[in-house]
């Protein structure tokens, strides 16, 4: 297939492009600066875009057929000062994927969203509920909020993945994946195994027009 990735530099975004290439799919890196694709493979394009910019994703957009979201929202734990991304970048990007979406065959679209997401909040631990989220994550989870409202109204087949906190330690192929999960205060999942569940949703869905959370 041919799969185009919104966010192919970030640290969960270069795991799904590999993972991606690994399983002979086509693939078009969609990045602010292409230049820090580093790869090379005989299957992988690059596209230079911001998702916030509507032109760049209708030019990206076409010829593909599933769309991957990995662009990550504000972190305010590592750039307390919002200079990496403006605020409601999840929110503004996927209005404006969703309307050129609509204008071409592109019909799948996987979203890696976040686990404390709207109802998922009610799963997680008591420390995150009452002080993580509230106090650190509000604006970004609010953010991700909306962007999951945006996808669910569409009429794409899409899928929603909220992992666990994630890590960059080796997959394993063993995790725990389901529409709800309870949560503990040490869950966590390997980026290389949310690359692994997200391609596999490409290749053969198992969760379509659903949220699947994860955890190992």
């Amino acid at each position: 297939m041919r799969v185009l990735v919104l966010g192919s530099t970030g640290a969960s975004g270069r795991r799904i492009v590999e993972r991606a290439l690994a399983d002979g799919h086509h693939v078009t890196a969609f990045a602010r600066d292409v230049g820090r694709v580093a790869m090379e493979h005989p299957l992988l394009a690059r596209a230079a875009g911001d998702v916030t910019v509507a032109s760049t994703l209708a030019a990206a957009v076409p010829g593909h057929d599933a769309v991957v979201w990995a662009v990550g929202g504000h972190d305010r734990l590592r750039d307390p000062l919002r200079q990496s991304r403006h605020a409601g970048v999840c929110a503004v990007g996927t209005a404006n994927l969703l309307a050129v979406m609509a204008g071409t065959s592109a019909r799948r679209l996987i979203c890696q969203s976040s686990w404390g997401v709207g109802d998922g909040r009610t799963r997680a631990p008591i420390l995150y509920r009452r002080l993580v989220f509230p106090l650190l994550l509000a604006d970004e989870l609010a953010d991700k909020a909306e962007q999951e409202r945006l996808i669910r109204a569409s009429d794409l087949q899409w899928t929603i993945v909220r992992p666990a906190r994630l890590t960059d330690t080796p997959g394993t192929g063993r995790y725990r994946a389901a529409p709800q999960l309870r949560f503990s205060s040490r869950a966590h999942v390997a980026r290389a195994d949310v690359a692994e569940l997200i391609v596999r949703e490409i290749e053969r869905p198992r969760f379509a027009r659903q949220t699947v959370e994860m955890s190992a």
